[in-house]
């Protein structure tokens, strides 16, 4: 999976500081990590609570999809 970009909102970059959670660890939720909350109607953009692991330190992430570049069932990937 290709990571074109990733924006970190104040809040996010907040919260990584103060839990000392490196931006690799938070990376690696998105990529491996399990939606466990789907947050249908979050503006601007639909998002999704993860959870994932580094080591054994449980990780949650909240995340927004820009859905222009998605399917409807934000499974696919729409063509260029």
């Amino acid at each position: 999976m290709q990571w074109e970009r990733i924006v970190f909102r104040g809040h996010a970059v907040r919260r990584m500081f103060e839990w000392r959670i490196a931006k690799e660890e938070f990376v690696a939720v998105l990529r491996t990590g399990e939606v466990i909350m789907e947050y249908h109607e979050d503006k601007p953009f639909p998002s999704c609570l993860m959870l994932g692991f580094s080591g054994v330190r449980p990780l949650h992430a909240l995340a927004a999809f820009d859905p222009a570049i998605w399917q409807p069932d934000f499974r696919t990937r729409r063509l260029s």
